[in-house]
């Protein structure tokens, strides 16, 4: 019988598979296990949801695509629709979970003290990596950005704010590739925020975070961001910045692949200047999702500087 494989935290994988297993990596002195660490974030999040949908107006379920199937997620979620101006900024958050977990209904920890300042919240729905391949899924993220670009110009927007956490950041860089390949322009782009993504997925072929959603070798590359860093240059467009920001207590990986992202698109034309990297300062993955339900939280903070609320 094979010895089983345990990581330096003591779990039962890999090494390779550990630096990419988020809720391995916590703040110090933080006694929980990983399982409980993604049963207790998750448990807030519903929390969340439920409490934003009491106090904010909603407009639920709004789809992006013409997508027929029952099963479809290709839906979008807004907040604070109706008490905003015309001109309000809109705030769009794509949720995480690798691709294969997480919902938009549970994307609304921001929700409130965003509306509270005169913004719309968007959390996008795509379908998960469990049902139809990687690459559909980035299809899906960049019609909703298209849709909601469409939607928020005809309103008189000053600005849309586009943030993704986790596997969320990966699409949103890969679905700006797409739109960037398309030649497509998105007049109201204006901050692209990557929270905590991976930009090169190919190391996750053949782990435990890949076999689950069939991660191919070809699959893998078609979907890396990092390796069409002109590409997403192009769908950034010539406004717009980009900030790779990676909490404090994550692992080396998430920096390496934050920095490597931004390495690349700073090499392209014009783009030097509008590009960055942050630490965020005391957050691991799951808690700097958690606190932006707290307005004094520097990304938060930071979120309303950047749509000038």
């Amino acid at each position: 019988m094979t010895e089983q494989q345990l990581c330096k935290h003591g779990e039962s994988c890999s090494e390779l598979e550990c630096v990419y297993s988020c809720s391995h990596w916590r703040k110090p002195n933080d006694p929980r296990n990983p399982a409980s660490v993604i049963n207790d974030f998750v448990s807030a999040l519903i929390a969340s949801g439920q409490k934003c949908r009491e106090k904010v107006s909603t407009e639920l379920d709004v789809p992006y695509s013409d997508q027929k199937d029952s099963d479809s997620q290709q839906f979008i979620d807004f907040y604070g629709l109706d008490e905003a101006p015309v001109d309000a900024p809109i705030f769009v958050f794509i949720h995480g979970g690798y691709w294969q977990e997480g919902s938009r209904k549970l994307a609304t920890t921001m929700v409130e003290p965003s509306v509270a300042r005169g913004a719309v919240v968007a959390a996008v729905g795509y379908d998960l990596a469990t049902t139809c391949d990687i690459r559909e899924l980035v299809k899906e993220v960049a019609s909703a950005i298209k849709y909601l670009d469409r939607r928020f110009e005809a309103r008189g927007t000053r600005g849309m704010l586009v943030l993704g956490h986790s596997a969320g950041a990966h699409l949103i860089a890969a679905a700006l590739a797409l739109i960037g390949d398309e030649q497509h322009q998105l007049p109201t782009l204006r901050v692209v925020l990557l929270l905590s993504g991976i930009y090169d997925i190919r190391p996750l072929v053949d782990t435990y975070i890949g076999r689950p959603i069939k991660l191919t070798m070809d699959s893998a590359t078609s979907a890396s961001p990092l390796l069409f860093a002109e590409k997403v240059s192009r769908g950034v467009g010539p406004v717009a910045s980009v900030i790779a920001i990676v909490g404090e207590y994550e692992s080396s990986v998430f920096f390496e692949q934050a920095e490597e992202m931004c390495r690349a698109l700073r090499n392209q034309s014009g783009m030097a200047d509008r590009v960055a990297t942050w630490q965020l300062d005391d957050e691991d993955h799951f808690s700097e999702i958690e606190n932006m339900d707290d307005p004094q939280q520097p990304l938060m903070r930071a979120i309303f500087a950047w749509m000038q609320m």
